[in-house]
C-alpha cells in the first residue's frame, strides 16, 4: 500500500526484491542493523518504564494531595526523560496528575493526567494515560487515586532524536497540495524512526475535531518537533497504538505537524475521537488550555488547516452534519445513534472529556470563521492515485532462528532513509516488535539485515518516507 504525501512537490517509489539468509558465525552474534554498522541510522527516542510499589506512595508535606488521593514520594527516573505518562497493567487507567523537575531544580506545577478513553481507535479500550510533557527532567512526584494499585511509569526521552530547526527554531515545512498551509512532514520531526505498525485504514472526512495535549505552554519552536515525536512513541509503545493518535499538531507558534501517516489529502482512520475516528480528522494544539486560550498563531493556523483539510474532501466548513456513532466506553453517544455535529467541533462535543479545554473551546467560533475563509477557493482534491509502489512477496521462509538473520533488499527512488518495519504474530495479530535502519547504494539499491532472535511468522515492510513496500513473510525456528 503507498503512503503519499505532497506528492505534486516528491515522487518516492520503494521496491522489494526479495528476501535471503544469511549464516551468523555464533548464536550469540547477533546482527545489528547495517545502517547503524555504516553510522547511517538515525537517532531514535527511547522509551522506559518504572514500575512503582506500594512502598512508593504516601508521602505528605507541601505536596499532600486532596482527600482520596495518595502523594508519592519523589521519584528518581532511571534516566533523563521529555515526557511521562501512567498505565496500570492488567486494569484500566484512571485519572492522576504530576509534576516533575531536573535534579535540585525548582518543581513545575502539577499537570493532570486523564484516563483519556475517549482517545482511543474505535472498538478498543485506552491502556494509559495522556502523557504530559516536560522537556528534560530527573525526577517527578505522582498524585494517585487512593484506591488505585501503583502505577508503572511510563517515559520517553525524544529530544535527542528529533530533527532540529533552523535559525529561528522552526521546523522546515512544506506547502500542502491545492494551496493550502506550510506544513511540516513526518521526517521533519522524526516520524520515518517510528513507521506504523499497520499499514492505514481509510474512511470519510465529514468533520473535524479541535483536541488539546496536555502539557506547559512554555515550549519554544525548537521543542515542537521532540514534542511530536515523544507522543508518537508513547501511543506506539505505552497504549499499544499502530500510530500516533492525531491526523494533524499544532504548536502554539503556528506550526503544522503532519501526524499519522497515509496521506495529507486521504481520509486516514486515526485515535483521537472513540466512536468517531472514522468519520473525522483530528487536529491537537500542543498545550493546556482550560483556562489559557490558544495564541493567535495557533488560532490563523487551525483556521487555515482545517479550511484546507474540508475543503479538499469537499465538505463544508458551516453547517451541521449527521453521522452515526460507533459507540465507546466515554462516547457521550451509544453505538448506531445518529448525531447532529457542526462541520468544526471541540472534542469535549463528542466525548466525555474536558478536551479542548474551555478557553479553547470558546475560540471555536473564531476557529470556524478563518476556515470558511481559507476553504474559498480551494478545490477538491482528486481521487488518490494507483500505488506506486511495487513489489514481489516472497514465499514464507524457514530459517534457524539462533545464528541466522535474515537479508532485505530493495530500490528505493529519493532521497528518504530507508527502515524495516519487524512485526512478529501474536493471537493471529502482528504487533510491532522494532524497525532496522538500511545501507544504501549511490544506484538506489538499499540492503538490510534483521535479525529473529524469537522463533515464529514475521512480516517485514521496508518503508522509505511516505511510502512502502509489499510486506516479506518471513518463519524464524529454533535451530536444532
Amino acid at each position: 500500500m503507498v503512503q503519499r504525501s505532497l506528492h505534486d512537490l516528491t515522487r518516492r517509489r520503494l521496491v522489494a526484491l526479495g528476501a535471503g539468509t544469511v549464516a551468523l558465525g555464533t548464536a550469540q552474534a547477533w546482527l545489528r542493523p547495517l545502517g547503524a554498522l555504516a553510522g547511517g541510522a538515525p537517532a531514535r527516542p527511547v522509551g522506559f518504564a518504572l514500575q512503582l510499589g506500594s512502598d512508593d506512595l504516601g508521602g505528605g508535606g507541601e505536596a499532600r494531595a486532596a482527600a482520596g488521593h495518595r502523594t508519592s514520594r519523589v521519584l528518581d527516573a532511571p534516566r533523563r526523560f521529555d515526557l511521562v505518562g501512567l498505565r496500570w497493567p492488567g486494569a484500566p487507567p484512571v485519572d492522576a496528575q504530576v509534576r516533575a523537575r531536573r535534579r535540585g531544580g525548582r518543581w513545575s506545577g502539577w499537570l493532570t493526567l486523564h484516563a483519556g478513553g475517549d482517545h482511543a481507535p474505535d472498538g478498543e479500550v485506552r491502556r494509559a494515560t495522556e502523557p504530559a510533557w516536560f522537556g528534560g527532567a530527573d525526577e517527578l512526584q505522582l498524585r494517585v487515586p487512593a484506591g488505585a494499585p501503583p502505577p508503572r511509569v511510563q517515559f520517553v526521552a525524544s529530544r535527542a532524536a528529533a530533527p532540529r530547526g533552523n535559525i529561528r527554531g522552526r521546523a522546515a515545512a512544506a506547502p500542502a497540495p491545492g494551496g493550502g498551509p506550510p506544513i511540516v512532514l513526518r521526517a521533519g520531526w522524526g516520524g520515518d524512526g517510528e513507521p506504523p505498525k499497520e499499514d492505514p485504514s481509510y474512511g470519510q472526512v465529514q468533520m473535524a475535531f479541535v483536541h488539546h495535549t496536555v502539557n506547559a505552554n512554555s515550549y519554544g519552536p525548537e521543542d515542537s518537533p521532540a514534542i511530536v515525536l515523544a507522543i508518537a512513541k508513547f501511543h506506539l509503545d505505552a497504549n499499544d497504538w499502530n500510530d500516533i493518535g492525531y491526523n494533524f499538531l499544532v504548536d502554539r507558534y503556528g506550526q503544522i505537524f503532519e501526524g499519522r501517516a497515509g496521506g495529507l489529502e486521504r481520509a486516514v482512520i486515526g485515535a483521537q475521537a472513540q466512536g468517531w475516528n472514522a468519520q473525522s480528522t483530528g487536529i491537537a494544539v500542543l498545550g493546556t488550555h482550560g483556562s489559557s486560550p490558544a495564541t493567535r498563531a495557533t488560532i490563523a493556523a487551525l483556521g487555515e488547516l482545517i479550511g484546507w483539510k474540508l475543503a479538499r474532501h469537499g465538505v463544508p466548513t458551516d453547517g451541521e452534519v449527521s453521522v452515526v456513532s460507533a459507540g465507546g466506553e466515554t462516547n457521550r453517544f451509544a453505538e448506531d445513534r445518529a448525531v447532529t455535529f457542526q462541520r468544526i467541533n471541540g472534542h469535549r462535543d463528542a466525548n466525555q472529556t474536558e478536551c479542548p479545554g474551555s478557553a479553547l473551546y470558546r475560540q471555536l467560533r473564531e476557529i470556524r470563521a478563518l476556515a470558511a475563509r481559507a476553504a474559498r477557493g480551494v478545490a477538491s482534491a482528486p481521487p488518490p492515485e494507483p500505488s506506486a509502489v511495487t513489489a514481489r512477496a516472497a514465499a514464507t521462509r524457514r530459517v534457524r532462528a539462533k545464528g541466522i538473520g535474515v537479508l532485505l533488499r530493495g530500490t528505493v527512488d529519493g532521497d528518504a532513509p530507508v527502515r524495516v518495519a519487524v512485526s512478529r504474530q501474536v493471537d493471529g495479530r502482528y504487533r510491532w516488535v522494532r524497525s532496522v535502519g538500511a545501507r544504501r547504494a549511490a544506484d538506489g539499491t538499499w540492503s538490510a539485515r534483521v535479525r529473529l532472535p524469537t522463533p515464529g511468522l514475521y512480516r517485514l515492510t521496508a518503508v522509505s518516507g511516505d511510502a512502502r513496500a509489499e510486506p516479506e513473510y518471513v518463519r524464524s525456528v529454533r535451530s536444532r
